[in-house]
């Protein structure tokens, strides 16, 4: 905004106030001539924005001062990332636990035992062992995960080991034996029913013979 005013000493001046911060600048002005003698004051705006300009002012829409431009110009402050404090760096700690991971002893100690209880040609454990028999034998805090990350890596894979599968034929021979004994069970009762039957056919005799025992006697 320009408006004119007087100073004490009679000067004319424009009181220029920014649009932004409302901001004062006074600068000496000429008022603009009007026909007809006196006239309402009125300044030269033309005039009043060249001063402006010359003394940073950006007058192509308003008024805004040299402060105002310059904060309009200044790059945007780069996001800083707070330092880290101890609070901060336990919360990390509890949110991202560190995985740890076997030593080297450790990773020879679960390769040499592997060797032991591992079937290469059958690619699966030997007896009754797994994963945790072989973390559990080792001890120190060895984890049954580190176990078959490594056999995953250089033996294979986790099959059926002989145990299970001697397990398996037992359950299946005794399947066979089940239903062979049902099958004789059935047969068996077959049997008892021919059985029953002259049972029977000899009694009915015998009654009748019995009959005509006693009507010749």
């Amino acid at each position: 905004m320009i408006e004119p005013m007087i100073s004490e000493n009679g000067q004319r001046r424009a009181r220029c106030v920014c649009d932004e911060c409302g901001a004062e600048q006074i600068i000496p002005v000429h008022y603009e001539r009007h026909k007809g003698g006196a006239s309402p004051r009125r300044v030269n705006e033309g005039a009043a924005h060249k001063k402006l300009a010359h003394i940073g002012w950006d007058v192509r829409r308003g008024t805004v001062c040299p402060d105002c431009v310059a904060r309009k110009k200044a790059p945007a402050a780069p996001e800083t990332t707070p330092e880290p404090t101890k609070d901060t760096e336990a919360m990390e700690a509890v949110k991202e636990p560190a995985l740890r991971e076997p030593t080297p002893k450790q990773k020879r100690e679960i390769i040499g035992l592997l060797e032991v209880v591992y079937d290469d040609a059958a690619k699966r454990f030997k007896d009754g062992e797994s994963d945790k028999t072989v973390a559990d034998a080792i001890g120190g805090g060895v984890l049954f995960g580190w176990v078959a990350r490594i056999r995953e890596e250089l033996f294979g894979p986790d099959t059926r080991n002989q145990e299970v599968e001697a397990l398996r034929k037992d359950l299946g021979k005794l399947a066979d034996d089940i239903q062979a004994h049902q099958a004789e069970l059935r047969d068996a009762r077959e049997a008892v029913k021919v059985v029953e039957k002259k049972v029977s056919a000899l009694v009915a005799s015998m009654a009748a013979l019995k009959s005509r025992v006693d009507k010749v006697a």
